[in-house]
């Protein structure tokens, strides 16, 4: 069986239940778990628990620890639930439950294994507050770190498998974040801001001291929103959120890009002096040039400025050109600021060489287009001359075809006229000529009658 500290102060991470408190800017306070609440393997939790914490340390890496809750039903490290989260390492054991039963609660393990029930700790996220006002495309450095019982965690078979992640979530400006309550979305996505690290690289100090750093990017547009640090990778806390408000950057920011070979990009940055120290704005512009290729340009606002133009000048290398723009100022009150504005990228596809290489021969074109029209047109005035020409031959033509035509017919007609009445002539003398034979005939048998 299980064996307890009984010696250690237990509690369990809650939140309180009144629907009237105030948005909290840190994770929910905790309650201690009595030690005359405590039975060797057993404890009880009332109704004020929100998140359960439990550590237990083992021998043996195959053993399976299970955790028996009020109503009898059991909860291992196999189950799927998306309240109960179970990390396990060859030594340790982290579960964590959300909105845990009231009751008595018991964590058994196998016959004749050695584990030990560490207890039942605060373990909570803890991370630096946001300086006000936040600004759109400020870079700032966040902080956080793991309290157990208020102390910071340092165990390195924990840390080396900690993992924790930012992300900005927008909220409806009309409600506010009540405790115990999950965040008031409204309706759009989250802004992943990126991971924190305990690493030793970056921003982070020193590797493994239990302080996770980064660069947190403040990327979303103005607005309301949640500033949320998850863990992950199955060691499952208790979010940290800080309610936090995003504003317009203090300052105007306007590139311009260079469109003709002797034209320069410009970086033209201007601020109010209500609101930035006069003479405290510097802007730095990292360009990425074809080839591997690096440059850096910055520039200095005068003592009493409040605005600077910065010139990047334009290359004639071919390929895929990104300015990365800093800007550097003291805000009224003395809080620096440091700003990352979007990166520009733009495209050289020819250089300048080609370019009026290209022009000439363009210019060549249109000349031999405006020739080859001029030709065209020619070609085209002859041609309908012609053509004109043309239709009056064959109208001539036509013409005498039709009198060579007429006059061949009227030929053949004539021919024909002829040729009918000479034939008429041949048959009447031939009718004449029988006629008078008829009364010759007719004669002579008269004659011999007599």
């Amino acid at each position: 069986m299980l064996a307890c500290c009984l010696g250690m102060t237990l509690s369990a991470s809650v939140a309180a239940m009144d629907s009237d408190a105030t948005a909290p800017m840190t994770p929910p306070d905790s309650i201690t778990v009595e030690h005359d609440a405590i039975f060797a393997n057993r404890f009880r939790l009332d109704r004020t628990v929100q998140w359960l914490t439990l550590l237990i340390s083992r021998s043996d890496n195959q053993e399976q620890l299970v955790l028996v809750q009020p109503d009898g039903s059991k909860l291992n490290a196999r189950m799927d639930s998306p309240d109960v989260h179970w990390w396990r390492s060859p030594t340790l054991e982290i579960v964590t439950i959300n909105r845990p039963m009231q009751g008595p609660w018991q964590v058994s393990a196998p016959e004749g294994t050695v584990s030990t029930f560490i207890g039942v700790p605060d373990m909570q996220l803890s991370a630096d507050s946001m300086p006000q006002p936040l600004y759109q495309h400020e870079q700032l450095k966040l902080t956080a770190r793991v309290l157990v019982n208020n102390q910071p965690l340092l165990r390195a078979d924990i840390l080396q498998h900690l993992r924790m992640h930012a992300e900005f979530v927008p909220v409806n400006a009309n409600h506010a974040l009540q405790a115990g309550q999950d965040t008031v979305r409204a309706g759009r996505p989250a802004v992943m801001a990126g991971e924190l690290r305990d690493d030793g690289q970056h921003l982070d100090t020193k590797a493994g001291d239990g302080i996770f750093t980064m660069q947190l990017p403040v990327n979303p547009a103005p607005g309301e929103y949640v500033l949320t640090i998850n863990t992950g990778d199955g060691i499952y806390l208790p979010p940290f959120r800080e309610q936090v408000t995003v504003h317009p950057m203090p300052l105007q920011a306007q590139f311009l890009q260079g469109r003709t070979a002797s034209q320069n990009h410009r970086l033209d940055v201007s601020s109010d002096a209500t609101r930035i120290v006069p003479g405290s704005l510097l802007v730095r512009v990292d360009e990425k040039i074809p080839g591997g290729l690096n440059a850096e340009y910055q520039v200095q606002a005068p003592v009493t400025g409040n605005s600077v133009s910065l010139e990047i000048p334009q290359r004639d290398f071919i390929g895929n050109y990104s300015l990365t723009a800093w800007i550097y100022a003291q805000q009224v009150g003395d809080r620096p600021l440091s700003l990352l504005l979007p990166e520009q990228r733009f495209m050289v596809v020819t250089s300048q060489q080609q370019t009026q290489q290209l022009l000439n021969q363009l210019a060549q074109q249109k000349q031999q287009q405006a020739l080859s029209e001029q030709a065209q047109a020619e070609l085209a005035s002859v041609t309908q001359a012609a053509r004109n020409q043309g239709s009056h031959r064959l109208q001539m033509v036509l013409l005498g075809t039709v009198l060579v035509v007429g006059i061949f017919g009227a030929a053949i007609w004539g021919g024909i006229a002829l040729r009918r009445a000479h034939q008429r002539r041949q048959a009447l003398q031939v009718l004449r000529h029988q006629q008078a034979s008829s009364q010759k005939v007719g004669q002579r048998d008269l004659s011999s009658s007599r």
